[in-house]
C-alpha cells in the first residue's frame, strides 16, 4: 500500500473560487526542504460550508517522525477582483508502511481567512523548531556569465534635440540571460561597447524590449499619492504562493534566472533599475509576512556591479530593500519594491569572439560633439616599416555626444606586434562652411590586445586635445 498524506479542508462562509485562485500544500519535514503539492483543488471551486479531502502520494523515505507540519499557500491576487477563502477546519493524517496516524486537527470560525494580502499560513504539528532552509541558486555566475563592463551608457534618444537617457540595465540583464540560456559565451570585454557597435545595438534593442514587456508592472507603481502605498508595494515582494516572492522562487527552483524590476525610493522613473535574480534564501522565513522576514535574501546579478553576486535584503522597519555586496557590506542602493519580469522571452544573441586580436580605442569627446551621418571619423594605425592599417567610419555613422567616452574595437591581423605600432592617424569627413561639423577630441587612448595580452600603446589628453573642423580634418598621434 502506497504511503500517502490525507488532508481534509472544511470551507466556511466564503468559498475557494478555483480557476486561478487555488491552494498549494507544502509538507514540512525535518530536513528543512518542504515537499510541495501544487493546486490540490485541481482548479475546482470549493463551495461555502463544504468539506473536501485530498490524498497526496508520499515518498517512501518520509517517516511519521519526520513530519512537523503543513504550509498552505493560496494563489490569490489582490485588489477588487481577488479571492478570499474562509478555512474553518484542517485535519491531516498520514499512512506509512501500512500504519495510519492522525497528525493534526484544528477548527475555528474561521480557523484562518486567506486574502490577497494574507496568502500563506503555516500549521505546525509540534513545537520542534523549523530547520532554516538552505539557499537555492541557479548555475548563473556573474563572474563568468555576466558582462564585465559597467552600465554607464548614455543613450541618444532624440539626436536633434540632444535628448539622452542613462543606462542599459534592462538590456544588459536580458542579454546576459540570453547568452546563458543559448549556451553562447558572453563577450568578455571589460570596456563599454561604443554607440552603434553590434553589442551596443543588441543591448539597446533588449533594453527597449525589457521596458515594453512589463510596462503594466511599472504602471502599478504610478498611483501612490504621498507615498501612501509604500508599505503595500514593499509587502508584495515578501509573499510566496502567487506573490512576487513565489513567482521568483518558482523560476529559481526550475533552475532559470529571471529579470527583476526595482522601484526607486526617490526620484522619477529614470531612477528605477533592472537586474537579474539568480537565487534566493529563506532561512526561517515562510513567506507569510510573519516572523523572520529579514532572513530573506535574493541573490542578483546587477549590471552596476559587474562580476559580483549582489544581495537584496528587506528592511522591515523602513519598508525598503537594501542592496548589499555578497560579503554583507552595504551599498547606497535602496529600493521600494521589486517585480518579477515574467514577460522575458529568450532571443539568440550575437556571437562575439572573447579573445580577438584587436585595437581598443577610447575617444573622449569634449564640448563639441561628433555629428555622425556624413560627418564621421576614419582611423589609420601607423606601423613601423609597413603600410598603415585603415579603418573607415569607426563611429559607424553614429553621433558621439559631448563629454562622453566611446570605445571601439578594431580587428588586427596576427602579423601585428606591439613594437610595430607607432601611433594613429585620425581623418574626419567634415565639410566646410556654416553647415560643416566641428569635433573636440579631449582624450585618446589606444590599447592593443594580441594573443590574449593587452598593452597600452598610446594615451593623450587635452582641453581639447585636438579640435577637428572643416579646415583641420586630419591629425596624427604618435607614441
Amino acid at each position: 500500500m502506497a504511503n500517502q498524506l490525507d488532508v481534509t479542508f472544511s470551507t466556511g462562509s466564503d468559498d475557494l473560487r478555483g480557476g486561478n485562485d487555488n491552494i498549494n500544500v507544502l509538507l514540512l519535514v525535518q530536513s528543512g526542504t518542504p515537499l510541495r503539492f501544487d493546486n490540490v483543488n485541481a482548479g475546482k471551486r470549493w463551495p461555502d460550508r463544504s468539506t473536501q479531502t485530498v490524498s497526496l502520494r508520499l515518498p517512501d523515505s518520509v517517516r511519521f517522525e519526520d513530519i512537523r507540519g503543513v504550509r498552505l499557500e493560496t494563489t490569490f491576487g489582490g485588489g477588487l477582483g481577488g479571492d478570499n477563502w474562509n478555512l474553518d477546519r484542517l485535519a491531516v493524517s498520514a499512512r506509512n508502511g501500512g500504519e495510519s496516524r492522525e497528525l493534526f486537527s484544528q477548527a475555528g470560525a474561521p480557523l484562518f481567512r486567506f486574502t490577497g494580502n494574507r496568502r500563506v499560513r503555516e500549521f505546525p504539528f509540534s513545537a520542534v523548531p523549523a530547520t532554516p532552509q538552505a539557499a537555492v541558486k541557479t548555475r548563473f555566475n556573474p563572474a563568468s556569465d555576466g558582462f564585465q563592463f559597467f552600465n554607464d551608457f548614455k543613450n541618444i534618444v532624440i539626436s536633434e534635440i540632444n535628448l539622452t537617457s542613462h543606462g542599459l540595465c534592462g538590456g544588459m540583464s536580458y542579454a546576459a540571460l540570453d547568452y546563458f540560456l543559448c549556451f553562447i559565451p558572453v563577450p568578455r570585454q571589460d570596456y563599454r561597447p561604443a554607440e552603434g557597435t553590434p553589442l551596443q545595438s543588441y543591448l539597446y534593442e533588449r533594453q527597449v524590449t525589457s521596458l515594453r514587456g512589463p510596462f503594466d508592472k511599472w504602471a502599478e507603481y504610478f498611483v501612490n499619492p504621498g507615498g501612501a502605498r509604500n508599505r503595500e508595494f514593499f509587502n508584495w515582494g515578501l509573499q510566496t504562493g502567487s506573490g512576487r516572492l513565489g513567482e521568483l522562487m518558482a523560476s529559481i527552483d526550475a533552475g532559470q534566472p529571471i529579470p527583476l524590476g526595482l522601484l526607486t525610493i526617490e526620484g522619477g522613473p529614470d531612477k528605477n533599475h533592472q537586474v537579474l535574480a539568480i537565487g534566493y534564501e529563506l532561512g526561517s522565513y515562510i513567506g507569510d509576512l510573519g516572523e523572520h522576514i529579514e532572513d530573506l535574501t535574493i541573490f542578483i546579478c546587477d549590471p552596476n556591479y559587474p562580476g559580483e553576486v549582489m544581495r537584496l535584503k528587506p528592511d522591515v522597519a523602513a519598508a525598503i530593500y537594501i542592496e548589499k555586496h555578497d560579503d554583507g557590506s552595504d551599498t547606497s542602493d535602496r529600493w521600494r519594491a521589486y517585480f518579477v519580469d515574467t514577460t522575458y522571452i529568450c532571443k539568440r544573441p550575437p556571437q562575439i569572439s572573447s579573445q580577438p586580436n584587436e585595437l581598443i580605442v577610447d575617444f573622449v569627446t569634449g564640448a563639441d560633439d561628433l555629428r555622425g551621418g556624413n560627418d564621421n571619423v576614419h582611423l589609420s594605425l601607423l606601423l613601423r616599416g609597413q603600410a598603415p592599417l585603415r579603418f573607415d567610419n569607426v563611429n559607424g555613422g553614429k553621433r558621439w555626444i559631448d563629454h562622453y567616452k566611446q570605445t571601439v574595437s578594431l580587428p588586427l591581423p596576427d602579423t601585428v606586434r606591439f613594437d610595430d605600432i607607432e601611433g594613429v592617424r585620425l581623418e574626419t569627413t567634415f565639410g566646410g562652411g556654416l553647415s560643416g561639423d566641428n569635433w573636440n577630441l579631449d582624450e585618446l587612448a589606444v590599447t592593443a590586445r594580441l594573443a590574449g595580452t593587452a598593452k597600452s600603446v598610446l594615451s593623450k589628453h587635452g582641453r581639447p586635445l585636438f579640435r577637428f573642423t572643416g579646415a583641420k580634418r586630419v591629425s596624427e598621434f604618435r607614441r
